[in-house]
């Protein structure tokens, strides 16, 4: 018997049945009681059917039901309405349908292998929902397969997407899009009033997670289930204040007072968005009619504060601290104060509190500019740079800490263009006094003017140079006063007894000037030491004389070679160093200036000769 296209039989009627004899499975067709029936017999194997359906009253024997099941044959049980009541096949218990079994239980107890199945089957679902899309061949679905497209896509959110574009195939006055919403209403069986409280709420906590859009679209659900849900208006507002949408906020936290008048934080959020679009005189009235109604409101003081603030009233401050004796974390108010310092100009009030701040304020770019900016109106510019720089290592993109650095490394290039044209003015002005003193004959006093302004050119102008030829100027200028001074040691080389004058010329050639520290301990001991006692006087006077035969040839070709100045530098360092000891002893007497003065004859006697004599005849021992 060749097969029928389902490979099916179908057994109905009174009196049909399927039972076993000989070993052959009997199929018995009744379709009415006044007709014979119709039977068929077959071994199962050769059996042409799949399936078996039996619909009506009839009779199935145990055993037939084995052989077939046995034999993957389906039998199929309907009532006589043609509904289906059972399905009878084979338990599958032989040795590869135990294995089969097995391998899904160990599939599903696997993790790794659980989640690879989950992403073919999600992907399988996502390729089907971008195949039909692109079937449909719309234009406002082609954003969506687009979106579909994208990688890395969780099957929540391309669900999400997926229903959105396939609403758009179906006509907009079905109102397709909220069905979900309206089941889950005559789900839970509540009105419209308890609904849109529901959808206040969950909007709420989407805007307590930042997801202002999406709170947004529940606020107004919950506004078309009950247009005179004041909160439902207020929220909306605010959630438009976090997507700066003001003017739009305004007219929410305007339809929420006229649904209820005594909505006092209906009214804050009216005053800020009054504040943020720059009416502040508004806001402020805004701000002290919710006051009125709720005196220690945190938001509304320090609105009220720093609005008071901005329109010239510094007592609005008060309203602020007032906002944080109540919580000291109020992160509002401590903007606003920090604010209000920087409106009210009083920049080390700023600098002091943000100094108290935790690093959520010392670490914010924002603050750290104003701080900065507060220093650089104190003047205080170095400080101010450092500031700005560590504003820029936080977010190197800010390009308003970048301005701020400029303009502050230019207000340090002007005020020490200002100091040095001072000082240069100064210098100026000190030498012309010095060349008038020389002129009358004051030596003290043009030697004093000059050496005042070479310590200017050298320690306060020299390090602002940069340029090389302005550098190249200054050295002359330098040079040209030393020499000046140089002609005033020639003039000195003989001390009188009756005066402290003159100086070290060698010295002052090789150490760059008179200023020099060990210039200076050497005019100390001569001055404070030496010259106190007579013999010292003498020594000096005699010391002088043979001084200053030589000294000044060899400052001068010092001053011609600086390798020669740099030997010369060796040698007489150990001798400098040697007479830094009468520094701290007591010469109060002709003996101890003896004793001194002869000692240390002698140990620069060892040094400069005894040594290097001790030297050359160990060297000549050796070879």
């Amino acid at each position: 018997m060749v097969r029928n296209h389902y490979n099916i039989k179908f057994l109905k009627g009174y009196g049909h049945s399927i039972s076993v004899k000989n070993s052959k499975i009997i199929l018995k067709d009744n379709h009415d009681p006044f007709s014979q029936p119709i039977t068929e017999e077959w071994f199962v194997k050769n059996m042409p059917y799949d399936r078996i359906i039996l619909q009506g009253k009839g009779y199935v024997s145990t055993e037939g039901l084995a052989i077939l099941s046995e034999n993957n044959k389906t039998v199929i049980l309907l009532d006589t309405s043609g509904n289906p009541i059972t399905t009878c096949h084979g338990i599958r218990d032989s040795y590869t349908a135990t294995k089969y079994r097995m391998a899904q239980y160990d599939t599903f107890r696997d993790k790794v292998k659980t989640d690879y199945l989950t992403q073919q089957i999600i992907k399988a679902k996502l390729d089907s929902q971008i195949k039909f899309l692109k079937f449909t061949n719309r234009p406002d679905v082609r954003e969506g397969i687009i979106k579909l497209s994208r990688p890395g896509l969780s099957e929540a959110v391309s669900s999400r997407i997926y229903f959105e574009n396939y609403a758009k195939l179906i006509d907009e006055r079905f109102q397709f899009s909220k069905r979900n919403s309206i089941q889950i209403q005559k789900v839970l069986g509540v009105s419209n009033q308890d609904m849109s409280e529901i959808l206040t709420e969950m909007g709420r906590e989407k805007g307590r997670n930042e997801e202002y859009d999406e709170g947004l679209k529940l606020f107004n659900f919950a506004i078309d289930y009950s247009p005179k849900n004041p909160s439902a208006h207020n929220l909306k507002g605010y959630a438009l204040l976090d997507l700066l949408k003001e003017q739009q906020a305004i007219t929410a936290f305007n339809q929420a007072l006229k649904i209820d008048p005594s909505f006092v934080n209906a009214t804050f959020g009216l005053a800020d968005a009054n504040y943020y679009l720059g009416d502040i005189k508004i806001a402020n009235q805004l701000y002290k009619s919710g006051l009125e109604k709720q005196p220690n409101d945190l938001w509304g003081l320090a609105g009220y504060g720093i609005s008071s603030i901005e329109l010239g009233d510094p007592t609005g401050m008060g309203y602020i601290d007032k906002s944080l004796e109540i919580d000291d974390t109020f992160d509002v108010g401590i903007r606003d104060k920090l604010w209000g310092f920087q409106v009210l100009e009083e920049y080390e009030q700023y600098i002091s509190y943000y100094n108290t701040l935790d690093e959520k304020y010392t670490e914010d770019p924002v603050f750290i500019n104003n701080a900065g900016y507060s220093l650089q109106n104190l003047e205080r510019y170095e400080e101010a740079k450092t500031l700005y720089k560590k504003a820029l290592g936080i977010d190197p993109s800010d390009a308003y800490s970048r301005a701020n650095l400029k303009d502050t490394e230019n207000l340090i290039y002007q005020k020490n263009a200002q100091q040095l044209q001072a000082n240069i003015e100064l210098v100026f002005e000190l030498t012309n006094q010095g060349l008038e003193n020389d002129e009358n004959g004051e030596t003290s006093d043009a030697k004093k003017n000059f050496e005042q302004a070479l310590n200017i050119l050298e320690l306060q102008i020299a390090p602002l140079i940069t340029e090389p030829k302005a550098k190249e100027e200054l050295n002359e200028k330098i040079n040209e006063i030393k020499a000046i001074l140089y002609e005033y040691e020639k003039d000195s080389i003989k001390i009188p007894t009756s005066s402290k004058g003159g100086g070290c010329l060698i010295a002052t050639a090789t150490y760059g000037s008179e200023l020099a520290p060990q210039v200076q301990q050497l005019r100390e001991i001569r001055d404070n030491s030496l010259l106190t006692t007579t013999s010292g006087i003498q020594f000096m006077n005699t010391f002088n004389d043979v001084y200053y035969s030589f000294s000044p040839v060899i400052a001068d070709y010092e001053r011609e070679n600086p390798i020669f100045k740099e030997m010369v530098k060796i040698a007489i360092t150990p001798m400098v160093s040697s007479l830094s000891i009468l520094n701290y002893v007591d010469m109060d007497s002709e003996s101890e200036v003896l004793g001194y003065g002869i000692s240390l004859i002698i140990l620069n006697g060892l040094m400069y000769v005894g040594i290097p004599i001790a030297g050359i005849v160990v060297i000549r021992k050796i070879f």
